[in-house]
């Protein structure tokens, strides 16, 4: 700016290495003594101050003119041949104008070791930068409650580069608020980063596609903070809106569901080919660094935990692990499936059973003792054939009044099948088995049931074939 044009806000002026000060009534409160390149003389008390676009009338020597229209101050001169409005800069003490000040072109540099540009207090006046060159130096406000813009006359848009925005609240009353009732809160590149505190969202929280598919969403939540039972996400529908602490460490997701409402997970898929996965994946190491499972290791987990009026059992009451069963390799991945479950009047987990490629292990009985569960069936009429399937019938109720033949079909190496028949006629009949002489505890093919007896047959199946199935016959 030219040397004769002087930048001058409260507390914020330096002409010749000193400061000079215009309260809001346009007196001098600086020194007495006018700077040697000001272009005016010490304002008195009789001073006058004009704010507007045009040149005021009828003024004295030292007035102040400041046109509204620019923000330029002029000062009135008189001297030995004539009077005259005498430019000296854009001016504004801000805490007076309430009229729009516009700077144009000027790099306005700061005064103190702060780089104070512009001291704001509490004014009515607008403040408007219009300059091609660079501005430096800080705006702030003496008392620190000021507002930049208002809900009637917001500001639009504010860009930084290479810079940073500082928000702190003041407690709860008084928090700190990006709102937008139109439109969403956008943040790109760069992200949005919560240090020390709470990222809440009452009422959505969604991050995708936003404007074009060069941008795409991304959630990213960080928490290494394992020891301190921290979620590093919760989502809680408590009607009180607390939850339980964790009983773990390592809680990366934690919800807390509806009161008096089951909390539900949906994983949809649509389309050919598509279908919900819920994968777990487990290795060794760090995740910069992944190093092979052991056997030994738990691969996976699904755990079922009940309160017990004190606590909640860290490892639960009930689960299914998958754990690997040797050392993994890019070519040996061996894994067992295991059921855990906790016996009455006990607070201990139990394997109960588990299944590998080769092997189904139960721990403890096993029933029936027969080894497979089937629903009876019961013949409600009499019938002078009956087929057992052995890899459906488990247990068959029957009747016969004439001679009867039992056949089978589908052998199962193991299976047991029992039957029950009663000879309803009023004379005795023959019964034929369907297994080989040899093969049945009476050494015949045969068997005559006597008018109104029964007959209690268990046939069982070694090897899967007729020649390895036996019948053991007994009369009721």
């Amino acid at each position: 700016m030219a040397n004769n044009q002087n930048f001058i806000v409260k507390h914020g002026l330096t002409v010749g290495g000193n400061q000079q000060v215009i309260d809001t009534s346009g007196n001098w409160t600086g020194p007495d003594t006018p700077y040697a390149n000001a272009s005016f003389a010490r304002a008195n008390s009789k001073t006058r101050t004009y704010t507007q676009d045009t040149a005021p009338t009828g003024v004295n020597a030292n007035d102040i003119w400041i046109d509204s229209s620019n923000g330029v101050q002029y000062v009135y001169v008189t001297d030995v041949n004539s009077s005259q409005w005498v430019e000296l800069g854009a001016f504004a003490p801000l805490s007076n104008v309430t009229a729009n000040l516009a700077f144009t072109d000027q790099t306005i540099t700061g005064v103190y070791s702060n780089r104070d540009v512009i001291i704001y207090q509490s004014g009515s006046g607008n403040i408007t930068l219009q300059s091609t060159n660079t501005v430096t130096g800080n705006i702030h406000s003496l008392t620190g409650w000021d507002d930049i813009g208002t809900l009637q006359h917001p500001f639009k848009n504010i860009y930084l580069q290479s810079g940073s925005i500082y928000m702190s609240g003041n407690g709860a009353s008084n928090p700190v608020v990006i709102d937008n009732d139109a439109n969403n809160v956008v943040i790109r590149t760069g992200g949005l980063k919560v240090f020390d505190g709470d990222l809440q969202a009452n009422s959505g929280f969604r991050t995708a596609h936003l404007y074009n598919a060069n941008i795409t969403g991304r959630l990213t939540l960080s928490n290494s903070t394992f020891s301190s039972y921290q979620s590093a996400l919760s989502i809680v529908g408590s009607s009180t809106g607390t939850e339980y602490p964790p009983a773990n460490p390592g809680y990366m997701i934690h919800i807390t569901g509806l009161d008096g409402t089951p909390s539900r997970i949906i994983n949809d898929s649509f389309g050919t080919g598509a279908y919900g996965v819920i994968a777990n994946r487990a290795a060794r190491g760090t995740a910069a660094s992944p190093q092979a499972l052991q056997s030994g290791d738990v691969i996976s987990r699904y755990s079922g935990s009940a309160y017990d009026g004190t606590s909640f059992p860290t490892l639960g009451v009930g689960r299914i692990d998958i754990v690997a069963t040797e050392n993994h390799t890019t070519l040996n991945k061996g894994s067992e499936i295991q059921l855990w479950s906790t016996v009455n009047n006990s607070n201990v987990l139990t394997k109960i059973a588990s299944f590998n490629g080769n092997t189904a292990t139960i721990t403890g009985s096993f029933n029936p003792a027969g080894g497979y569960v089937y629903t009876p069936i019961v013949y409600s009429t009499p019938q002078s054939l009956y087929q057992i399937n052995f890899a459906t019938n488990s247990t068959i109720r029957a009747t016969m009044n004439v001679d009867t033949t039992i056949q089978f079909n589908n052998f199962v190496a193991g299976k047991i099948v029992e039957v029950f028949i009663q000879n309803i006629a009023g004379q005795a009949h023959q019964l034929t088995h369907g297994c080989l002489a040899n093969n049945s505890t009476k050494g015949t093919t045969q068997s005559q049931i006597a008018s109104n007896g029964t007959a209690y047959l268990r046939y069982i199946s070694y090897d899967g074939d007729l020649a390895n199935t036996f019948v053991a016959i007994t009369y009721l």
